[in-house]
């Protein structure tokens, strides 16, 4: 559906531009087949001037190029400088100075139309192609507050070009140049349909036309009583020329009928659309009230902020909660700490990409702090209205104690499965050592398997309860050096970073508020994964450096190895998520979730850019404070 509106459409912009072609053509023919009434359409009018005609193709080829190869601008300023040329010479030559004489070597000798020489450009004809010219060029650049102008551009163009049509319909001549060299009715036809070629490559979001295109109450009256008005009074005039012309009739009677008739029909015509805008407006009132009703028994918390902050709505959960001052704002509901990181942070984010999503403490009038997840919606106003942000807060305090009692489990469970492990292992060992030479190669294998499959699970539950100290540990937080973290992970791998051949290098990094041992299992995890997945006979080469956020220090570790596919970019991050098996590269898939929670530990995230056989890029924020 979408192809066939799109070839509709290009249908329409070619039937323009081919009808603004066709009629200087046209001219051209006439001129040099002596036959005039190809320029003029009717013996009663003008012919186009030949130059005019030249133009108009001219401007038809930058429409053209506009459309379908935007940005091409050498060409597009190419025409326009000729077309410039052209004019600079007509206006020239009307003030009597000698230029180019462009419209002198093509009509040497013209005939008279009345008072004024034929085949001679008008002077309105000359505004109106500066007007055209320029809004091509405008729209042409790309540049928004240029092409804001080319819409009035063409805008005062049509205007006049209307005014003119307006003229010959009326048969009224002072509207269409009498006084000096008249437009010709071909000209004035060709300038219609350039101009309306003109809205369509500048596009519906830009004035005129985005005043008729939208949902808006105002753009949908304004789509139907402009029209309605131009037809009453087009109608109106042209009914009144023809009986004046034809029929003894009292001018005042007609005047009076035409405008009864035309206010009747408007107020008809006003009542039908109030009645449908009111239904819409008590529909969507409606729903707004329905909407309303939900979210107030929602036991989440819902407010919505305008953007500096003070509250438009609060629910009622978010209300009992809420201090007794009569200015509540988006601050009031969150400790100092967290509204400083959601203002620097959150809001920005928001504002960009329409939503935020992440975790803060509810603060309540009684000092309590409810931790929360919270997404924060933004949203641009339109029609005039103020930006508004709305939050939604659900209470994790239940999901908390759980993670944590889960967590309680997992260590104590991990612990106590140790000490079985190691007497399977210690058996199967002492098994092949007393009995060895009285078992054959297949005993001897199974044993090889219970021995390694223990000695694996063992590593497995040695790296859970890792990863369970670390989310338990909830240390003092001391200023952390990270060129101190780095060179003391250089030290513990010296021997494997000699063996690989590896190169590290790190540029100036930070001193951070954090917890030191985690912060070290951070840049161990990623830094022995950098030299780990790399390809058979790679030197490792890994990079680190800092960059400085509001609020936070983003980290990245860049390597050289093997990649990672895009589709596994968050499930690396799980426990126990592995995209290799066991021969190709050892390891639990514990490391990753484990950098996972230190970053989010110290109030930040991470997350991998990286592509296959490109090497990967990880980066994590932490928390200035």
């Amino acid at each position: 559906m979408e192809h066939k509106a799109d070839i509709m459409k290009h249908s329409f912009f070619l039937l323009t531009v081919g009808i603004t072609a066709v009629l200087p053509i046209a001219s051209m023919i006439g001129w040099l087949n002596s036959r005039l009434f190809l320029a003029s359409m009717h013996d009663a009018y003008i012919p186009m001037a030949p130059l005019t005609a030249i133009c108009f193709v001219l401007l038809v080829i930058a429409l053209l190029i506009v459309q379908f190869k935007p940005l091409s601008s050498s060409w597009v300023y190419l025409i326009s400088t000729v077309i410039g040329l052209f004019l600079a010479d007509v206006l020239l030559s009307k003030t009597g100075i000698s230029f180019l004489d462009f419209e002198q070597k093509m009509v040497a000798n013209p005939d008279m139309f009345g008072e004024v020489p034929v085949g001679r450009m008008s002077p309105i004809t000359l505004f109106l192609f500066f007007l055209n010219i320029s809004a091509v060029v405008f729209i042409n650049s790309g540049d928004e507050k240029r092409k804001q102008i080319s819409g009035w551009l063409i805008t005062v163009a049509a205007t006049i070009t209307m005014v003119l049509l307006v003229g010959y319909l009326y048969n009224s001549p002072l509207l269409y140049g009498q006084t000096i060299i008249p437009v010709a009715f071909s000209t004035s036809l060709s300038f219609l349909f350039s101009s309306i070629a003109l809205f369509y490559v500048l596009g519906t979001g830009y004035f005129p036309l985005n005043l008729f295109f939208g949902t808006a109450t105002h753009v949908r009256l304004l789509r139907v009583f402009l029209p309605l008005t131009a037809f009453i009074f087009l109608t109106a005039g042209a009914v009144e020329m023809f009986l004046r012309e034809n029929y003894a009739v009292n001018e005042a009677l007609v005047l009076s009928i035409s405008t009864l008739v035309s206010v009747i029909v408007i107020a008809f015509v006003t009542l039908y659309k109030a009645q449908n805008i009111n239904r819409e407006i008590e529909k969507t009132e409606a729903e707004k009230n329905r909407l309303i009703s939900i979210i107030g028994a929602s036991s989440d918390f819902v407010g919505i902020f305008n953007k500096n902050g003070h509250s438009e709505y609060l629910n009622h959960q978010l209300k009992r909660i809420s201090p007794a001052d009569n200015e509540i704002n988006f601050n009031s509901f969150f400790s100092e700490k967290d509204s400083e990181r959601l203002k620097n942070e959150a809001l920005p984010a928001a504002k960009v990409k329409g939503e935020w999503k992440g975790e803060a403490e509810l603060c309540t009038a009684t000092g309590q702090k409810i931790p929360v997840s919270l997404l924060i919606i933004y949203t641009n106003g339109k029609n005039g209205n103020s930006d508004w942000f709305s939050i939604i807060a659900r209470d994790i305090s239940e999901l908390i104690n759980a993670n944590r009692e889960m967590e309680q489990f997992a260590y104590t469970v991990s612990h106590d499965l140790k000490e079985p492990l190691r007497m399977v292992s210690n058996f199967m060992e002492l098994l092949e050592k007393n009995y060895g030479s009285k078992l054959d190669e297949k005993a001897k294998k199974y044993i090889h398997f219970a021995r390694d499959g223990s000695l694996r699970m063992t590593k497995m539950i040695t790296d859970l309860l890792e990863y369970s100290r670390v989310v338990r540990t909830d240390g003092e937080r001391t200023d952390v050096d990270l060129n101190a973290v780095l060179n003391d992970v250089k030290i513990l791998y010296s021997a494997r970073i000699e063996e690989k051949k590896a190169t590290i290098t790190s540029s100036e990094l930070p001193t951070v508020s954090g917890i030191e041992v985690s912060l070290k299992m951070l840049f161990q995890n990623l830094i022995s994964n950098a030299m780990k997945y790399q390809k058979e006979a790679n030197y490792p080469e890994i990079s680190i450096s800092a960059e400085e956020l509001p609020g936070f220090w983003k980290i990245c570790i860049r390597d050289n190895g093997i990649g990672i596919d895009p589709d596994y970019f968050h499930t690396i991050f799980n426990l126990f998520s592995r995209l290799h098996t066991k021969d190709e590269y050892s390891g639990t898939g514990m490391g990753l979730a484990l950098c996972r929670k230190v970053a989010e530990q110290h109030g930040g995230k991470i997350w991998v850019e990286s592509k296959v056989g490109s090497g990967s890029s990880f980066y994590f924020t932490l928390a200035k404070e």
